[in-house]
């Protein structure tokens, strides 16, 4: 359902799928914040969903109901990328922290700027977080609430400085990407000694 004009889901429209479908793809769409409710994605009857991955990127989506995804059991990977999410206001940090099976989230594009503490900590299997293509002036401490984070990816944010308290409360990563800030001029000496598990450095 991609590269189409849909600005709603309706309720009801994918409740006789949600039992059996696994990946629900809707990106380059015209979907917003009036067209998503509580039912969009409610399965039929007493069913549970099988979803494990949802494409909501590149619509125009910039507020998510608190209860949106009160039905996905299973959803892993959620990517809400290149929507005008701005300000993250509490019932879309609701919406997003209350998915606690989730292990990958891409909210590339979205004009953040700071994120919420109570969002992160409620993904407690999240792996893999990608901010990239945003205005973070900093690697935001929320970050940290993440307690099983492995990668992180912050590409092509406004950061100008990196220092020892940057990555303070993420030893457990093991990928980190921080390219393309042009602002980024200063990195302090002290900066990466927390992360002993890092693998991967870029």
């Amino acid at each position: 359902l991609s590269e189409n004009q849909l600005s709603s889901l309706e309720g009801g429209l994918l409740a006789s799928l949600l039992a059996s479908l696994t990946s629900l793809d809707l990106n380059h769409n015209e979907l917003n914040s009036r067209g998503l409710t509580e039912a969009s994605l409610q399965p039929a009857g007493a069913e549970r969903s099988n979803l494990t991955i949802l494409n909501l990127s590149h619509n125009k989506i910039d507020q998510l109901p608190a209860t949106l995804f009160a039905y996905l059991d299973h959803l892993e990977t959620l990517d809400l990328s290149f929507n005008p999410l701005a300000q993250l206001d509490s019932q879309t940090s609701s919406a997003i922290g209350a998915v606690a099976t989730l292990q990958f989230l891409d909210l590339r594009g979205c004009d953040l700027r700071i994120l919420s503490e109570e969002m992160m900590a409620g993904m407690t299997q999240l792996r893999t977080l990608d901010l990239s293509s945003n205005h973070f002036t900093r690697i935001d401490p929320s970050i940290r609430a993440a307690s099983a984070l492995t990668s992180l990816i912050v590409d092509n944010n406004d950061l100008n400085i990196l220092d020892e308290t940057s990555f303070q409360g993420l030893e457990q990563l093991h990928n980190l990407s921080v390219s393309y800030s042009q602002n980024l001029s200063t990195i302090e000496a002290d900066t990466f000694s927390r992360l002993v598990e890092l693998e991967d450095l870029r």
